[in-house]
C-alpha cells in the first residue's frame, strides 16, 4: 500500500480512530462509563414513576368527628401522607424546614358551621417551589375536598327522607367528570421525564465527545498537521466511526423505553434516521466549536453553554407555545429539540414522516454548518502547508 493510499484507506483510518480512542483515557471514559453511568442514575432516580406519600401537616382546631373524617380523607389519598400537629406554629415551622410540603388547617368551627348551613373554609398552604410536587399536592387536596363535600351532600339528602342512596348521590354530584390522559394513562413521571432527559444527556455527550476527539488529535499529531493530507476523507471516517457508537446508544435507550412498556407507535427505522441526523448535526457543531476555538477547556465551556439548557427548551416540561422569542430561537439551534418532536410524534402519537417534515427539515438545516467547517479546514490546511 502506498503512502497516499494509507491516508485514504477507510480500514486504516478506522484503526487510527480506534487507537486514538483507546489512547486517550478522558475520551474513553466519556464515551463508555459516563453515558452508561448517567443513564443508570436517571433511571434509578425516577424508578418510582408516580409521586406517592408526600408529607402534609394537618392541624385540627375543631377536634370533631367531621374534622377527623376530613383528615382521614386526606390520608386516604395515595399521594399524601398526613402528619398531625397540635398547633399552626409547629406545622408552619415544619413547612419552612422542609419536613412537610403543605399545611392544612381545619377551622375550629367546622362542624358548627356545617350544621348551621354555612360554608367553613379549610386553609391550605403548600410549597410551590417544586412545580411537580405543588401540582400533585393541589390535585390530591382538591380531590379529597371534593369527595368530602360530596359525602356531606349525600348525607344531607338522605336525612331529608323519601330518597334513595343513588338519588342522594346524584343530587350531591350533579355532573361527573372523566379526564383520561391519552398518552400517559398512569400519570407516570418516569415516562414523562426520562424520555426527555436521556436524549438530552445523549446530545451533551455527543458534542463533548467530539470536542475531546479534536483535543486528543491536537495532543497526538496536531489538528492542522492531521488535516494537511486527505482531510475530508479523515473527517468522514472519524464522523462515521463515532456515529456508529452514538447510534448504538440511541438504539439502546429506545429499546429501554419499549422494555419499560412505554408506547412505540411509530416506525423504528425512521426514528433511527432522525437519530443519525441528530448525531451528524451535533458532530458538525462540535467540530465548528473546536476549529473556531482550538483550546479544549474553552471549546468544552462553549459546548456546555450551548447544550446545558436543552432540557428546559424541549417543550416537555414547559409548552413551547408559551415561550418568548429567546428560548424559541435557542431551541431552534439545538438538534435535540427537533429530534424530540420526532420522537414524541412517532412514539406517542404514531405520526408518519410526512406529518413531521418540519422537524426533519430542522435537522437537515444543520447541514449548513458544513460550509464554515469546510472553510476552517481549508484555512488549517493552508496554515499547515505554510509551516511545512
Amino acid at each position: 500500500m502506498t503512502g497516499k493510499e494509507s491516508h485514504t484507506d477507510p480500514i486504516t483510518l478506522l484503526g487510527k480512530e480506534l487507537r486514538l480512542l483507546i489512547y486517550d483515557r478522558w475520551l474513553l471514559c466519556i464515551i463508555t462509563i459516563l453515558p452508561l453511568g448517567l443513564s443508570l442514575f436517571v433511571a434509578i432516580l425516577f424508578q418510582e414513576g408516580i409521586v406517592r406519600n408526600l408529607p402534609v401537616a394537618a392541624v385540627d382546631l375543631d377536634h370533631s368527628q367531621l374534622s377527623r373524617s376530613l383528615i382521614r380523607g386526606y390520608d386516604a389519598s395515595s399521594q399524601l401522607h398526613i402528619q398531625t400537629y397540635p398547633c399552626v406554629a409547629e406545622a408552619t415551622s415544619a413547612l419552612r424546614k422542609g419536613k412537610v410540603y403543605a399545611v392544612a388547617i381545619v377551622p375550629s368551627s367546622l362542624e358548627k358551621d356545617l350544621r348551621r348551613g354555612l360554608s367553613p373554609r379549610v386553609t391550605v398552604f403548600y410549597n410551590y417551589q417544586s412545580l411537580l410536587v405543588g401540582r400533585v399536592l393541589k390535585s390530591a387536596l382538591f380531590s379529597a375536598h371534593a369527595t368530602f363535600n360530596a359525602g356531606l351532600k349525600t348525607l344531607e339528602g338522605l336525612f331529608r327522607g323519601n330518597i334513595q342512596l343513588a338519588q342522594a348521590q346524584a343530587s350531591a354530584v350533579v355532573t361527573r367528570r372523566q379526564i383520561t390522559p391519552l398518552y400517559n394513562v398512569g400519570f407516570n413521571y418516569t415516562q414523562f421525564l426520562v424520555t426527555g432527559l436521556i436524549p438530552t444527556i445523549w446530545q451533551i455527550i455527543i458534542v463533548a465527545t467530539m470536542v475531546l476527539v479534536w483535543a486528543a488529535e491536537e495532543r497526538r499529531t496536531g489538528v492542522s498537521r492531521w488535516l494537511s493530507r486527505s482531510a475530508f476523507a479523515k473527517i468522514v471516517v472519524r464522523f462515521v466511526f463515532y456515529q456508529g457508537i452514538f447510534l448504538l446508544y440511541g438504539m439502546f435507550f429506545l429499546v429501554f423505553f419499549v422494555q419499560k412498556g412505554w408506547p412505540m407507535r411509530g416506525s423504528l427505522p425512521e426514528l433511527l434516521v432522525a437519530q443519525w441526523l441528530t448525531i451528524f448535526a451535533c458532530q458538525l457543531i462540535a467540530t465548528l466549536f473546536y476549529l473556531c476555538i482550538p483550546d479544549a477547556p474553552r471549546a468544552l465551556s462553549l459546548a456546555a453553554a450551548y447544550t446545558a439548557p436543552s432540557f428546559a427548551f424541549l417543550g416537555i416540561t414547559f409548552p413551547t407555545t408559551d415561550m418568548n422569542l429567546f428560548p424559541q430561537l435557542w431551541r431552534s439551534l439545538l438538534p435535540i429539540s427537533h429530534y424530540m418532536e420526532i420522537q414524541v410524534g412517532m412514539m406517542n402519537y404514531g405520526l408518519k414522516t410526512g406529518a413531521l417534515l418540519p422537524s426533519f427539515k430542522g435537522l437537515f438545516a444543520f447541514w449548513a454548518v458544513i460550509v464554515p467547517v469546510f472553510v476552517l479546514v481549508v484555512i488549517r490546511k493552508k496554515v499547515a502547508a505554510h509551516r511545512d
